[in-house]
This record gives C-alpha cells, structure tokens and sequence, in this order.
C-alpha cells in the first residue's frame, strides 16, 4: 500500500498586497499507478538521454529549448611588421561583419537540397555565437591582432604546410577553458608573390580552436575595382567558412562521405553549385548543407542540430559534454520570462537547461525522463488538472545553488499531481523531496 504524499506548506507574504499566500511544496512523491493512460511510459528505451535525435529543438513548442550561446573570441594573425592582414578598424569590422551573416544563416536556416525533392522542415538550430572580451583585460573587445613572422599564416600544402599545427593557440589562445578562439590567418608572403597562386577559403575546426582563413588578398583586389558583386561574395564565403569550421568543433563532420552519423545527410558528389564543371550530376545533386563544400552553406539538418545540441547539454557517465563548457551559462540566472507553461502532454526525453518556471497547467502533463538543470530559485509549480511524471531523469541545479522545488497551487490533488516511475533523482532543492 502506498503512502500518503507529503507536502511542506510555507506561509509567505506576498509583497504586493494584503492577504497572505499559501504555497505547498511536495516532501515526498509516491510511485506511479499503471493505468491505460501511463501504461506507455512505463517502458522506454535506456539511452533516450544519449541519443542526439531527442535533443532535436521542437518547432510546435520552441521556448521548451532555450538558445546555447557559444562564448568565441577573434585572433587576426599577421606578420611581424603588422603588415599583409586587416588593421585594428579593418579586423574589428571584418569580424563584426562575419558574425552577423553567420547568425543569419545560423537564424534562417534553409531546407536541404538533399535528397532531391526533400520536404523535411529545417530544424530550429538553437544557438548562437556570443563574442566574449576577457574581463582580466582592460577595454577589451574579444578582437585580437598578433604580429608574428612564424605563425601568421595558413597552408595546407608544401614545406610551410601548418594547418594542423596547433602553435598558434598554444601561443595566443586565451580564455582556453570557456572561450572558442578561432584564428583568422592570411596567406603566405611567397605564395602571395606567385603569379599564379590564388587565395582560397579554408580552415580547420580542432575542438578548443578553429583556423579560417579570410581572403584578405581577394576582399583587397575587389576592394580596389569597386567590385561590389565580388566583395559581398567573399563576405558570404568568410561567415560560411566559420559556421563550417565551427560545425566541426561542435562534432560535426563532412556529409558527402556518406559516414558522417546523420542519416538524414546523404552521400552527393559534392559540388559546389549546380554548374561545377569539375563533377556530374550537379544540376540535381548541388547540397547546400553547411559542411559540405558549396557556395551556399546555408543548411542543417534536424540530425546535426540533435547532435550540436546533445554535446552541448548530454552530460553522460562523468558528467561532462565536450563543448558544453564554451557555452554562456545563462541557466544560472533566473529570468521570470524564460517560464515555461504546459498545457499538453509533453515528453522531454533529452536533458534541459532552464532559465525560468516550469507551470503545469489544468489538463497539461510533462513527464521527465533525463536531466532537468532549473535555476536559482525556480520552481516546478503543478496546478489543478495538471500532472508531473518523473520517469527516472534528474532534478537539480547545475550551477551549485538551490532551486526552490516543486510547488502544488491550490486546489492540486497530491496524489495525482507529481508521481515518479522509477527512481528519479531530486538534488539541490530548497524544499528537499524524496522519492518512495
């Protein structure tokens, strides 16, 4: 025989007025009843938490997934005289420049080319890039120029080949441990003096840091022929080139191989729009996702975005996520209009990091089946008619402070509200709950 459910009930006066407000928060949560309603839940796969297609964000309830700020800093590398790369006012508007054409196609994100004929929406992507100054520094911007005659330039072949070369950041990286840095290179002062030699897009995405390189000498040329046409093409190809790069810090990988662990990313030949001379099939095979090489890059997939997100929030047996410590922690503050209201019945099976209320509403049920990180002093409050199922999964507050807990408004039947399939954990809470 079950239990009755407990609840601590705190008197509280509200600010606002005169008469007094009672609150009621759960003690301890009885187990789940099976009925025709729940039996579903009783039974789902163990991995949901790992697996990056539950971590895909929901366009029918996108504030059910608040938007990852990836912290990034710039470094614009140029030889020792300070010569043959932007200068301060170039660099800063370059990079400013660079960061919203990216945040635009980071925002819109297109339908795939691939497969022909596809008809899968574009998932929301759910994040962001934040420049971040180092606040050890003083007026400092998160825009970096260094003189160095060894390190200021990128090749990918040749006796000066050095695109894997970590000894840039190894030098100048700053802010290893929660920042991106990403190094913008130019060309190489003997390629440069080639006649034949043109400048490329390229670079590599290395987890901590990412090499790109920035067409400085084709921006210059159509600079110099007023070439409006040509200048915002290399505009576009700068903020491809970082969503690529940076597509493959976050885990991404090229699709054209076919291996790339989306199955929703086809094998293609790889063109670069539909006229490349250099490959067939191009007229109805062009991809214009972001880590394929195209002239679009303005693509990803509902796979890649799980995926970007399932590495930023997924913490797994040690309690870690590879880059989840580049991202701005806003989940540590709370912030009263991040609440969340149920009012259907919802499954979270991927985890979640809140920055406000969650509010269960008459006929609303939420059940929680990974970790759910809420924020300073918030709280999961269940109204009449609304249901809490916590189907395993994990409550607490990933910052190291007190969240409230969960709260019954008047009128919630205990014994229908919050249930637990399992044995869900419930840590860091100021009304502390257990689970029978």
């Amino acid at each position: 025989m079950y239990r009755f459910l407990f609840v601590f009930i705190l008197l509280s006066c509200c600010s606002t007025c005169q008469h007094k407000h009672t609150a009621l928060f759960v003690s301890k949560i009885k187990p789940l009843v099976s009925d025709s309603r729940t039996q579903a839940k009783l039974v789902h796969p163990p991995n949901d938490c790992a697996d990056k297609m539950n971590y895909i964000p929901d366009a029918a309830y996108p504030d059910h997934f608040p938007m990852r700020y990836l912290r990034v800093n710039f470094h614009i590398m140029r030889k020792g005289d300070g010569q043959g790369h932007f200068n301060e006012e170039e660099g800063v508007a370059y990079v400013q420049d660079m960061m919203k054409l990216a945040e635009g196609k980071l925002n819109s994100n297109n339908p795939m080319n691939l497969p022909p004929g596809n008809n899968i929406p574009p998932p929301l992507t759910k994040y962001r890039y934040v420049l971040t100054p180092d606040p050890a520094r003083s007026n400092d911007d998160g825009i970096y120029f260094h003189n160095d005659d060894e390190l200021y330039y990128m090749l990918r072949s040749g006796p000066h080949k050095n695109i894997f070369d970590r000894k840039v950041y190894d030098k100048y990286g700053i802010q290893k441990d929660t920042v991106m840095n990403i190094f913008i290179m130019a060309d190489h002062a003997d390629s440069l003096a080639s006649k034949t030699y043109k400048s490329h897009w390229y670079g590599v995405g290395l987890g901590a840091f990412n090499k790109v390189s920035s067409g400085y000498s084709r921006m210059k040329k159509a600079r110099a022929k007023n070439d409006i046409s040509r200048l915002n093409y290399h505009r576009y190809s700068a903020c491809n080139n970082l969503n690529h790069e940076i597509g493959h810090s976050l885990g991404l990988q090229h699709t054209w191989r076919g291996n790339d662990g989306c199955e929703d990313t086809p094998n293609n030949p790889n063109c670069w729009n539909e006229k490349d001379p250099n490959k067939s099939n191009c007229a109805t095979l062009a991809s214009n996702n972001v880590m394929d090489y195209n002239t679009y890059n303005n693509a990803w997939s509902p796979c890649q975005v799980g995926l970007v997100h399932q590495k930023f929030s997924y913490l797994g047996a040690k309690n870690r996520a590879s880059t989840r410590k580049y991202l701005l922690p806003v989940w540590c503050e709370f912030n009263s209009k991040r609440t969340i209201s149920i009012s259907d019945q919802i499954i979270w099976n991927g985890a979640r990091d809140l920055e406000g209320n969650i509010e269960i509403q008459k006929g609303g049920e939420l059940t929680i089946r990974c970790r759910v990180s809420m924020p300073p002093s918030g709280k999961i409050t269940v109204f009449p008619g609304g249901r809490l199922i916590l189907d395993g999964g994990i409550l607490e507050n990933a910052c190291g402070e007190k969240w409230l807990g969960i709260e019954l408004a008047d009128g919630t039947n205990p014994d229908l509200a919050v249930v637990a399939i399992g044995t869900p954990v419930i840590k860091d809470v100021v009304h502390e709950v257990s689970v029978e």
